[in-house]
């Protein structure tokens, strides 16, 4: 398929302990069909939706991921993945669409896993992805690193799922390209401060240097102790999207707008529950060249005799910065 339409959902967690399980249903279905009656081939939904559906989500959400998390992944983690998974297979099955129904976290103790999952339109899990990295106060908890990336298949589109910091790692995302992803969509929950600089980071400058799409879809929303920030956007290279490779954001203004204001640190829109539609022609996107053109000059002997002792298993890169001094 030369085009296909994303419908991006923010999706926020503000008022969160007034929603009954009917309630979250209907508020997560409303922002389905959002995408559904714009025709959209796959709806995205952010990281940590899954645990919209725990027993003590609004404690989970609203206080932040911590040892008794933990406690309660190891207990009930299973079901409610499976409730979560299965109210989304249903809605793909009905609307013969894909989803990507967001993250949860999973465990086999004491190791815990942040998932995430592409649904086709039959249901089945087409897709899996473990996050990659984490901070230490993370691998503290139990968290365990995935070891591998997956690639999914949508009408002959490859693309791939990022999770959490993984999108500041250019390591993943240059892989992913590799792989063929021409289609790269992060699933973010940040719960520090988020701005347009950090974005410009990640999945913005991923899409400049892997020539890609790059999809952002954020939870957001403030809980009783953690406040949940985030831009969702879709984003392209500005060689073959000018002036800026932003397809849509939002915050309407930065769609079409012609330069960044990097001074301007909050958006109005910053914690706005809503759905960004476009359509991503990679078509265009292959008849520009732009991937080929990157991948062609790579310096290989430099890679080659640099990158491998950087990245051998005895971690090299103390070796690499004393042979820098020398």
């Amino acid at each position: 398929m030369a085009v296909t339409k994303v419908a991006v959902v923010q999706l926020s967690i503000t008022g969160l302990s007034r929603y009954s399980r009917p309630e979250l249903h209907k508020k997560l279905t409303f922002l389905l069909y959002q995408g559904i009656e714009a025709g959209a081939d796959i709806i995205i939904f952010p990281a940590l939706t899954g645990l919209l559906f725990a027993p003590e989500a609004q404690k989970i959400l609203e206080y932040g991921i911590d040892a008794k998390t933990v406690q309660l992944v190891w207990r009930l983690g299973a079901y409610w993945t499976m409730e979560w998974l299965d109210f989304f297979r249903e809605l793909a099955q009905s609307n013969r669409v894909f989803i990507v129904p967001g993250t949860t976290l999973e465990s086999a103790p004491p190791t815990m896993w942040h998932r995430g999952y592409l649904l086709a339109p039959n249901g089945s899990v087409l897709l899996s992805q473990d996050q990659i990295h984490f901070s230490t106060e993370e691998l503290a908890l139990g968290f365990e690193p995935g070891d591998s990336l997956s690639i999914g298949e949508l009408d002959q589109v490859r693309f791939g799922l990022l999770l959490g910091q993984d999108v500041w790692i250019p390591e993943v995302s240059r892989i992913l390209a590799l792989q063929g992803a021409q289609l790269q969509i992060s699933l973010q929950a940040n719960s520090s401060f988020y701005d347009y600089r950090k974005q410009l980071a990640g999945s913005w400058q991923l899409a400049q240097s892997n020539r890609v799409f790059a999809i952002e879809s954020c939870l957001v929303g403030k809980g009783t102790k953690t406040q949940y920030q985030g831009l969702s956007g879709i984003f392209g290279p500005a060689q073959a999207f000018p002036p800026l490779g932003i397809l849509a954001h939002i915050d309407p203004l930065l769609t079409s707008q012609a330069s960044l204001d990097l001074g301007y640190l909050i958006s109005p829109q910053k914690d706005k529950e809503g759905v960004l539609i476009r359509n991503l022609d990679f078509g265009l996107l292959r008849r520009a060249g732009e991937q080929d053109q990157v991948f062609s000059g790579f310096n290989y002997l430099l890679y080659n005799k640099e990158l491998s002792l950087i990245y051998s298993e005895t971690g090299g890169v103390e070796e690499v910065k004393e042979s820098g001094k020398a």
